[in-house]
């Protein structure tokens, strides 16, 4: 096992939502033809990649999302889908159960008002949890994702039980940042470190006699990941802003990236431990 192991592949950046805690970089980068993804995908195989996570934006607002996750799917790779639900149709569901290995949906709040200014009033959570229910008749493996910010951290109890009782087997929590998003953010939802850490804990407390693993992510893990958008183009985040490492065709091997990432400070270590247990 080389020391990369997943990339996070933006195949766009438009969504149908736009959530205030999110920091992808929306609307900034043109979407690829289908050929060109196929491609992409093919590359990040030949490096030596062992997983790609398909995420935007939102996945679904590509054409020929299916025929791309079908084609990665084919190249004994392990693939993972990040989306926030809205555009997903039931009968997508039985396709997506064909084609992969996880799916990730959000469940941040269990109140609708709090959604409203979370995720805008398109999100709909009985859809979520409809999807959840769905899915669980696939062999697709579902996880859950919170983004823990400042009107939501008194609901770590009430979103366990509420997983839990659909048979979720992982949980990932983040801790909310405004890493490059503050030109858009109309309030602050920072959480301070010591409440997102009484969250994870409280989190974990609640799993350990439960199947559910409970991963979590704070700041600092941001420049763990590996992004590529649309057209090939490799960015890290580093805190402050996203770095440009130039397009993936541009890598020979994976020992190419790796010098590269070394320069901007990746942390390889956080890296590896996040893949290594999602591939257990």
């Amino acid at each position: 096992m080389g020391r990369l192991i997943g990339v996070c592949f933006l195949v766009t950046t438009k969504c149908n939502l736009r959530c205030e805690f999110c920091y992808a970089p929306l609307n900034s980068y043109k979407n690829n033809e289908l050929s060109g993804y196929l491609r992409i995908i093919d590359k990040i195989k030949s490096l030596g990649f062992l997983k790609i996570t398909f995420s935007g934006g939102e996945p679904f607002l590509v054409d020929g999302l299916l025929d791309i996750l079908r084609h990665a799917r084919k190249q004994n790779i392990k693939v993972a889908l990040t989306s926030n639900g809205m555009m997903i149709a039931r009968e997508d569901v039985d396709e997506l159960g064909k084609c992969l290995d996880e799916m990730t949906l959000p469940v941040d709040t269990l109140k609708q008002d709090r959604l409203v200014y979370l995720r805008t009033s398109m999100f709909s959570i009985h859809k979520t949890f409809e999807l959840i229910e769905s899915f669980l008749l696939t062999p697709v493996k579902l996880d859950v994702s919170t983004v823990v910010t400042r009107f939501n951290s008194d609901e770590c109890e009430d979103i366990f039980y509420k997983i839990n009782h659909f048979g979720i087997k992982k949980w990932k929590i983040s801790q909310y940042s405004r890493f490059d998003v503050k030109k858009y953010a109309a309030f602050d939802l920072s959480i301070d470190d010591i409440s997102f850490n009484l969250f994870t804990d409280f989190a974990k407390n609640l799993a350990h006699k439960s199947s559910l693993i409970v991963h979590h992510r704070n700041n600092k893990s941001i420049n763990s990941f590996i992004n590529i958008l649309p057209l090939g183009d490799v960015l890290v985040g580093t805190g402050n802003g996203y770095i440009n490492l130039g397009n993936i065709f541009h890598y020979s091997t994976q020992d190419h990236l790796v010098d590269e990432l070394e320069k901007c400070g990746f942390d390889f270590h956080a890296h590896r431990s996040r893949h290594v247990l999602d591939l257990c």
